[in-house]
């Protein structure tokens, strides 16, 4: 099945300063609701899709609460029969009552996400002392909450336990190392003791999904997996739209640093590449067939999609080592968990040729 993730620009407003934010522009603007209303009618009726994720972010989003109501209502009213889903990124600390009771009222096709890092003390240290101004009776009587839990570099010793706490809280948590921050060696080295613990906590509870952090598509090795080198689906299975409804390859290119020039001249270079080609950065890499490095934060921060930074690669190895040990466990008794009883022999073959080609580096 065919979705088109459309990332929606709702405001480069916001209340906070977060440390490792990667947007860079904060200004009191939202987005141009009638011409992206006409944009995503063009959208929705291109047919190789079979359906439609708007995700709205910014900024802070719900600073922009009427435009996203307005957005997504006419898109429910306006296309009943369409397979559509809409979604949210939010601090979660400006919430109205207004907005509460239309969240609630609308659980069923508007999905929130929350940007949580753990417990008080972690996630005041980057997100400017915003803990106790997040509602978190409203967002767990929601049910469907996931939490976005951003580690930094100071934080790695306790992203495990923060893990727990917010599992605790009953959300579904994703923790996801920060990008574009230097990680030392030392922090590095810690992540990976952390992210070790994961792995076991995941075996522990064989009916949980898979965490995001150890979807790491280990068939991609395999020379039988027939898909793209370009993995990130930027301009294809993902596209976005900015504060003006301007048409953007993805979600990173949105702020004023990079231009609509800039989005032709990459959109040239993807539509020149093949399954056959990489980022030159990525030439001598032996993981760079699973591995999908941002090009447009590559090019937003050092103008080129060709200039990966440092940490980056330090940070997928280590992801991919956990993901390779997490599924060479799992593989003695692949039915007991969730996330491998519907995968064929054939398809648990290629993976352990992957966890191989990992472990052999």
């Amino acid at each position: 099945m065919e979705i088109r993730t459309i990332f929606i620009m709702a405001t480069y407003n916001c209340n906070l300063n977060c440390s490792y934010c990667y947007e860079p522009v904060k200004i009191r603007r939202t987005i141009n609701v009638e011409r992206l209303k006409k944009q995503l009618a063009n959208e929705f009726a291109k047919e190789e899709f079979d359906g439609f994720t708007l995700t709205f972010h910014g900024g802070e989003p719900f600073l922009a609460f009427a435009e996203i109501r307005e957005i997504c209502e006419w898109a429910w009213e306006t296309y009943p029969d369409l397979e559509l889903r809409c979604k949210v990124a939010t601090n979660g600390t400006v919430l109205t009552d207004r907005i509460r009771e239309w969240l609630t009222a609308n659980r069923h096709r508007f999905s929130v996400g929350l940007s949580l890092d753990g417990k008080e003390a972690t996630h005041n240290r980057n997100r400017c002392g915003s803990f106790k101004l997040i509602d978190m009776p409203f967002f767990q009587s929601l049910g469907t909450v996931t939490v976005k839990m951003t580690v930094s570099p100071e934080a790695a010793a306790e992203m495990f336990d923060n893990f727990l706490f917010l599992e605790e809280l009953g959300f579904a948590a994703s923790p996801t190392p920060a990008q574009e921050v230097e990680w030392s060696r030392d922090a590095l080295d810690t992540y990976r003791r952390q992210i070790k613990l994961l792995a076991d906590w995941q075996l522990a509870n064989p009916e949980r999904e898979l965490l995001t952090v150890f979807r790491t598509k280990l068939d991609k090795f395999s020379d039988r997996s027939g898909e793209s080198r370009w993995n990130c689906g930027a301009g294809y299975y993902e596209i976005a739209y900015d504060i003006d409804g301007n048409r953007r390859l993805c979600h990173a290119f949105v702020s004023n640093f990079a231009s609509h020039e800039d989005d032709e001249k990459v959109a040239k270079i993807l539509q020149e590449s093949s399954a056959e080609k990489e980022l030159a950065a990525c030439s001598d890499c032996r993981l760079k067939r699973a591995c999908a490095p941002c090009i447009g934060l590559n090019y937003v921060r050092r103008g080129s999609i060709d200039v990966v930074q440092p940490s980056f690669c330090a940070l997928v190895k280590i992801g991919m080592e956990a993901t390779a040990y997490l599924y060479a466990r799992a593989m003695s008794d692949p039915r007991s968990y969730c996330w491998m009883r519907e995968l064929s022999p054939v398809r648990l073959g290629i993976i352990s040729q992957g966890i191989k080609h990992v472990f052999e580096l």
